[in-house]
C-alpha cells in the first residue's frame, strides 16, 4: 500500500473517531439533566427497571444467581422474566462491577443513546459514503422523539440502540458474503432478545424477510454456487442466534402456562374498546389520535 493510501486511510479513520466522539458528547449534552443527575427518569424507569436491576446486582454481588425475587409481585422467578434482564450480558457484567442504582442506570441510559447514534451513523455511512450525511442521520436518530418519548422504557431504548448494528451486519452478510458478519448479527440479536423489547425482534424479522428474498433472488441469478453459499451462511446465522438464546426459549416454555396474558381475550372483552374506523387515520398520521379522543369513539390506547 502506498504512503498516500495509508495517509488517506488514517485520515478517514480519524474522521470516523471524531464523528463517534462528537455524537457521544452531544448525547451527554442533550440529556445533560440525566447525565449529570440533575433530574431522574420517572415512571417505568423507577418502578420497573430500577427494582429489577438493583435486585439483580445485589444477588450477583453476593454470589447468588437471581432465580427468584421474593420482593416483587408476591415473589416470582425473575430469571424467567424476559424483561428482567437476568440473562443480558451488559446487566450481568455491570452487576459484577458495581451496584445498579439510579445513578448508574442513568449513565447507562445516556450510553445507550450515544450507542444508538453511533450505530445509525455506521449504518448510514455503509449505505452512502458521505460522513456528513451519516453524522446528521445518526444525530437525528439518537435525538428523535422515540428516545425522548420512551425514556422510561429502558428495554425499548436498548433494542433501538442495537437495531442499527443488527441491520448493518445483516446487510454486510448478504452483500459481502462473509460469515463473520452473520456471527456479528447473531451476537447483536442475542443482546436485543435478552435485554430489549421483543417487539423489535418481530419488526426486524418483518424487515429481513423481503430483504433476504431480494438478495437470494439476485444471488440465484448470479450463480447457483453463490446462492447456496448464502443459504449456508443464513442457516449458520440462524443456528447461532437460536443457540445463544436457548436459555430464554427454555425459561419461556417453563413459565408459559402461568402467564395469563398469553391466553388472549374473549370477544366480549375486546368489543369494549374496539379499533374503530375513525382510528384508521393512525396508519397515515400516527400522532393524530393523541388529540380529540372523543372523535375516535374508543379508548385512547386502542385508537392507534
Amino acid at each position: 500500500m502506498s504512503q498516500n493510501k495509508v495517509l488517506k486511510k488514517n485520515n478517514s479513520n480519524t474522521k470516523h473517531i471524531i464523528s463517534i466522539l462528537s455524537l457521544s458528547l452531544i448525547a451527554i449534552l442533550a440529556y445533560w439533566q440525566v447525565a449529570f443527575n440533575n433530574n431522574i427518569l420517572t415512571h417505568d424507569f423507577l418502578n420497573c427497571w430500577l427494582p429489577w436491576r438493583y435486585y439483580l446486582s445485589q444477588c450477583i454481588q453476593n454470589g447468588i444467581f437471581p432465580y427468584w425475587n421474593p420482593y416483587l409481585q408476591l415473589g416470582y422467578p425473575i430469571h424467567a422474566d424476559l424483561q428482567g434482564p437476568a440473562w443480558y450480558i451488559e446487566s450481568l457484567f455491570f452487576s459484577m462491577l458495581t451496584e445498579q442504582n439510579p445513578v448508574s442506570l442513568q449513565y447507562l441510559f445516556v450510553s445507550y443513546i450515544a450507542l444508538a447514534g453511533i450505530g445509525m451513523y455506521s449504518l448510514s455511512f455503509y449505505l452512502q459514503k458521505s460522513k456528513k450525511v451519516a453524522w446528521c442521520i445518526g444525530l437525528s436518530y439518537m435525538l428523535s422523539g422515540f428516545f425522548v418519548a420512551h425514556s422510561q422504557h429502558f428495554y425499548a431504548i436498548i433494542s433501538a440502540a442495537w437495531l442499527p448494528f443488527i441491520i448493518l451486519n445483516y446487510l454486510r452478510l448478504l452483500q459481502l458474503g462473509k460469515l463473520k458478519y452473520g456471527i456479528y448479527t447473531a451476537v447483536f440479536l442475542f443482546f436485543t432478545i435478552t435485554g430489549g423489547n421483543h417487539t423489535f425482534l418481530f419488526f426486524t424479522i418483518y424487515l429481513f424477510i423481503p430483504i433476504t428474498i431480494y438478495f437470494l433472488f439476485q444471488s440465484y441469478k448470479t450463480s447457483i454456487a453463490s446462492f447456496w453459499l448464502m443459504i449456508k451462511h443464513l442457516f449458520i446465522t440462524l443456528f447461532l442466534t437460536i443457540a445463544q438464546v436457548m436459555v430464554v426459549i427454555v425459561v419461556f416454555i417453563q413459565v408459559q402456562p402461568f402467564i395469563s396474558r398469553l391466553n388472549g381475550l374473549d370477544y366480549e372483552s375486546c368489543a369494549v374498546f374496539p379499533f374503530t374506523w375513525e382510528s384508521f387515520i393512525s396508519f397515515f398520521q400516527p400522532f393524530a389520535t393523541t388529540v380529540e379522543w372523543d372523535y375516535y369513539q374508543t379508548d385512547p390506547s386502542m385508537s392507534n
